[in-house]
C-alpha cells in the first residue's frame, strides 16, 4: 500500500502557555528605557520545548480518543478541514520498486497480533504532528489531528487565532514531505537532505 506523509503546526506555538506569575520576572527585557515582560513561553528558552510537551502529549491522547470514533469524526469536522489533495496512484512498476518495510524490535508495525489496527501514535516535534498513513485512513488521521488541537487550545471563534498552521500545512498529500526539515520518502523508506540544504552543504565544505 501506498503511505502518505503528513505533518502539521500549531499557530504561534509557545504563545499559547503562560508562564507562573513567579518566573514572569525573569524573562523581563529593556529596550530604550522601556521594561518589557514576557508572560508567556519564549522561543529560544532552551526550557519551552520541554514545557510545551504537556500540550503535545495531550493532543496527542486527544487525537487517539478520536479516532477509535472511526470515519464518523470526518463527517463531524468538514467545515474545518481544508481540501485535501492526494498525489496520483503510482502505476503498477512503480509500486513493484517500493521499498518494503520489515518489522524489528522497536519497529513492529501496524497491526496488533490479533490482526487490529494500532492506533496512530501521533509522535510530535514539539509543535509538528508527524504521521503516516495509507490512504483508507489519511483524511481521518488529519481530522483527528485538526479536532484534537482545537480541543485542546480552543475552537476558532473570532476572538482567538486559529490553533492549526493553515498557512504551514501543504494540503497536498504525497509519499514526499518535508518534515521539521528533512524530506521523508515513503516510498524508498529514507530521510533525506532537501536540495537546497545539500548544495549549501556542499559550498561550505568547498569553502572549508
Amino acid at each position: 500500500n501506498k503511505i502518505y506523509a503528513v505533518d502539521d503546526n500549531i499557530t504561534s506555538v509557545f504563545r499559547n502557555l503562560c508562564y507562573h506569575p513567579s518566573l514572569v520576572a525573569m524573562h523581563s527585557f529593556i529596550i530604550l528605557g522601556f521594561l518589557f515582560m514576557y508572560n508567556r513561553l519564549t522561543f529560544g528558552d532552551n526550557t519551552s520545548p520541554s514545557n510545551f510537551k504537556i500540550i503535545a502529549k495531550a493532543r496527542s491522547q486527544v487525537a487517539k480518543h478520536l479516532w477509535q470514533q472511526g470515519d464518523s469524526i470526518i463527517s463531524t469536522a468538514q467545515k474545518y478541514l481544508p481540501t485535501i489533495k492526494l498525489s496520483p496512484e503510482p502505476s503498477t512498476p512503480q509500486s513493484r520498486a517500493f521499498a518494503q518495510a520489515l518489522a524489528d524490535t522497536r519497529h513492529k508495525g501496524v497491526f496488533n497480533n490479533e490482526g487490529s489496527r494500532k492506533l496512530p501514535p501521533f509522535h510530535h516535534h514539539v509543535d509538528d504532528n508527524l504521521y503516516a498513513e495509507v490512504k483508507q485512513y489519511i483524511l481521518r488521521a488529519i481530522t483527528c489531528s485538526l479536532i484534537a488541537i482545537y480541543m485542546v487550545l480552543g475552537y476558532p471563534d473570532g476572538t482567538q487565532p486559529d490553533p492549526f498552521s493553515f498557512d504551514k500545512f501543504d494540503t497536498l498529500i504525497s509519499h514526499q514531505r518535508k518534515m521539521t526539515g528533512i524530506m521523508v520518502d515513503t516510498r524508498t523508506l529514507k530521510l533525506l537532505l532537501p536540495a537546497y540544504k545539500r548544495q549549501i552543504l556542499v559550498d561550505l565544505l568547498a569553502e572549508a
